[in-house]
């Protein structure tokens, strides 16, 4: 039995040691001490910023993080949503074909419904901006290769504005 037991203990102390790792942490009193981090799912963070110029667009990467956390969806944008603007596709390529796809509101048209304090009407208002900054979270996997935006022309052909490595 005492045999059977010490097994089982090998057994979970080797499991927890392959799915564990140690990070060194130091605290803000500066003191450095080691945790034992569980491999877990990562995201990728992507903060863009959005010009319009001459009559088209211009997508920027200002900055990209790393941090752990799962997604409910493969793409998750921070944008404002609205049925009435222009719409861009932001699609996640991996291994040269698109993965998965996210039709977004155009960042730089917003639309907001209101009730008309004298007609007690319902209307709609179009803000167009000329810079915005926005947010695009995806899995961090490695065989993610790039994330690309696109948007249909006139004739509703698609358009690339922007593609950006990931990892």
């Amino acid at each position: 039995m005492n045999t059977c037991l010490s097994t089982v203990s090998i057994l979970a102390i080797f499991s927890l040691l392959t799915t564990c790792s140690f990070a060194q942490v130091i605290s803000s009193s500066g003191k450095s001490f080691e945790v034992n981090q569980k491999n877990e799912a990562k995201i990728q963070i992507l903060q863009f910023k959005i010009t319009e110029a001459d009559g088209s667009d211009k997508i920027e990467l200002l900055k990209s993080t790393v941090a752990i956390g799962n997604l409910k969806r493969e793409l998750q944008i921070n944008t404002h949503q609205s049925h009435e603007s222009e719409k861009i596709t932001c699609s996640l390529i991996t291994e040269d074909q698109i993965s998965h796809e996210y039709m977004m509101s155009h960042p730089l048209q917003e639309t907001y419904e209101y009730v008309d304090e004298e007609t007690n009407q319902l209307k709609k208002k179009t803000v167009h901006h000329t810079e915005r900054i926005f947010l695009v979270r995806v899995p961090y996997r490695k065989e993610s290769r790039q994330l690309q935006f696109s948007k249909k022309d006139r004739l509703k052909k698609r358009v690339v504005i922007s593609t950006f490595p990931l990892n």
